[in-house]
């Protein structure tokens, strides 16, 4: 519109229209990778809310190395993992402490320890 009246183009217009579109790019990258961890979140969710719980645990060891191996192809998932354990200490403590079953307390902390030791050298 500016080149058919006759006038320059200004040249912060386009740099915010470009900043504008990189933005909207990120924020859309941002979300689809967000839908993409749901199942990963979900499944962490559910081994330390609801599967330590059970009273028969035949499928914990399945568990573990599927986490571990997600938290080795993503590292979103493994960040995710250390930052909700640092927001929200109830994990920690319901699992690492309070736990009495000394499996559960074993493999959660393996699970920690691995995530710890990949996120620290990717």
């Amino acid at each position: 519109m500016w080149t058919l009246c006759h006038h320059q183009v200004p040249l912060n217009t386009l740099t915010i229209k470009q900043d504008e579109q990189q933005e909207q790019i990120d924020k859309n990258l941002s979300t689809k990778e967000s839908y993409d961890m749901l199942p990963i979140q979900l499944a962490i969710t559910f081994v330390f809310e609801t599967y330590i719980h059970a009273k028969d645990k035949p499928t914990m060891t399945g568990w573990v190395e599927y986490l571990c191996k997600q938290f080795t192809a993503c590292k979103p998932v493994a960040v995710w993992f250390l930052s909700h354990m640092t927001q929200d200490d109830t994990w920690l403590t319901k699992v690492l402490v309070r736990c009495p079953n000394h499996t559960i307390r074993h493999m959660f902390a393996r699970v920690l320890i691995d995530v710890l030791h990949k996120s620290r050298f990717r």
